[in-house]
């Protein structure tokens, strides 16, 4: 019966966790995405602001979307890097 029990257990946390993983990868790799466009922006406002009209509107989304929660959440703002805390600067004026 224990052993039942365990493997229950053991069934129901793989299905819990198996998502919040799966998140996790998801947001790794947009982090990534978000890191290498603000590498490829260049380093001033109008390299910036000239990579901004070249993106395509679902990655301006993305960033306007990062750049708020950058703005509003203290835990994303400590993570953020240099680069892409000087785009967000950018694409907000």
């Amino acid at each position: 019966m224990k052993l039942a029990q365990i493997a229950l257990i053991a069934v129901l946390s793989a299905g819990f966790l198996g998502p919040a993983f799966a998140k996790g990868a998801g947001e790794s790799a947009e982090a990534e995405a978000l890191q290498a466009e603000a590498m490829q922006a260049g380093a001033t406002h109008e390299q910036h602001m000239t990579y901004w009209n070249t993106m395509k509107p679902e990655r301006q989304d993305a960033w306007k979307t990062h750049c708020a929660a950058a703005a509003s959440d203290p835990a994303v703002a400590q993570a953020e890097t240099a680069e892409r805390k000087a785009f967000c600067q950018s694409i907000s004026h």
